[in-house]
Protein backbone atom coordinates (compact mmCIF):
# COMPACT_ATOMS: atom_id res chain seq x y z
CA UNK A 1 0.00 0.00 0.00
CA UNK A 2 1.36 3.40 -0.99
CA UNK A 3 1.45 6.12 1.65
CA UNK A 4 0.66 9.63 0.46
CA UNK A 5 1.64 12.62 2.56
CA UNK A 6 -0.50 15.74 2.20
CA UNK A 7 0.05 19.23 3.55
CA UNK A 8 -1.83 22.45 2.87
CA UNK A 9 -1.31 26.18 3.13
CA UNK A 10 -4.01 28.79 2.71
CA UNK A 11 -3.94 28.44 -1.09
CA UNK A 12 -1.82 25.38 -1.94
CA UNK A 13 -1.91 21.63 -1.40
CA UNK A 14 1.22 19.46 -1.53
CA UNK A 15 1.23 15.68 -2.05
CA UNK A 16 4.13 13.21 -1.93
CA UNK A 17 4.21 9.43 -2.12
CA UNK A 18 7.97 9.06 -1.62
CA UNK A 19 8.94 9.42 -5.28
CA UNK A 20 10.94 11.96 -7.26
CA UNK A 21 8.52 14.87 -6.96
CA UNK A 22 6.26 16.62 -4.49
CA UNK A 23 3.16 17.67 -6.44
CA UNK A 24 1.83 21.20 -5.93
CA UNK A 25 -1.86 21.96 -6.47
CA UNK A 26 -4.15 24.92 -6.04
CA UNK A 27 -5.88 23.94 -2.80
CA UNK A 28 -9.33 23.88 -4.43
CA UNK A 29 -8.46 22.09 -7.70
CA UNK A 30 -6.97 18.75 -8.72
CA UNK A 31 -4.77 20.12 -11.51
CA UNK A 32 -1.06 19.98 -10.68
CA UNK A 33 0.44 23.47 -11.04
CA UNK A 34 4.06 22.74 -10.13
CA UNK A 35 6.39 20.06 -8.81
CA UNK A 36 9.27 20.09 -6.35
CA UNK A 37 12.10 17.75 -7.33
CA UNK A 38 13.28 15.82 -4.26
CA UNK A 39 15.24 13.03 -5.98
CA UNK A 40 18.98 12.30 -6.07
CA UNK A 41 19.32 10.45 -9.38
CA UNK A 42 22.92 9.36 -8.67
CA UNK A 43 21.92 7.64 -5.43
CA UNK A 44 18.42 6.70 -6.68
CA UNK A 45 16.70 7.95 -3.54
CA UNK A 46 15.04 11.09 -2.17
CA UNK A 47 17.22 13.94 -0.95
CA UNK A 48 14.78 14.48 1.90
CA UNK A 49 13.93 12.23 4.81
CA UNK A 50 10.98 9.91 4.03
CA UNK A 51 8.91 11.34 6.86
CA UNK A 52 6.29 14.01 7.30
CA UNK A 53 8.95 16.25 8.87
CA UNK A 54 11.23 15.86 5.84
CA UNK A 55 8.28 16.50 3.52
CA UNK A 56 7.10 19.56 5.43
CA UNK A 57 10.62 21.00 5.79
CA UNK A 58 11.16 20.84 2.02
CA UNK A 59 7.83 22.57 1.41
CA UNK A 60 8.81 25.33 3.85
CA UNK A 61 12.15 25.77 2.06
CA UNK A 62 10.42 25.83 -1.34
CA UNK A 63 7.92 28.47 -0.21
CA UNK A 64 10.81 30.65 1.03
CA UNK A 65 12.74 30.47 -2.28
CA UNK A 66 12.72 33.67 -4.31
CA UNK A 67 10.53 33.66 -7.39
CA UNK A 68 11.79 35.11 -10.67
CA UNK A 69 8.99 37.34 -11.89
CA UNK A 70 10.95 39.05 -14.66
CA UNK A 71 9.01 37.26 -17.42
CA UNK A 72 5.54 37.70 -15.90
CA UNK A 73 3.44 40.29 -17.70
Amino acid sequence: METKMVSETEHLRFEWSGGAYISVFNKHHDIEIDVINVWNYELDKPVIEKSFDGFRNRITEWLAEPVDTSDIR
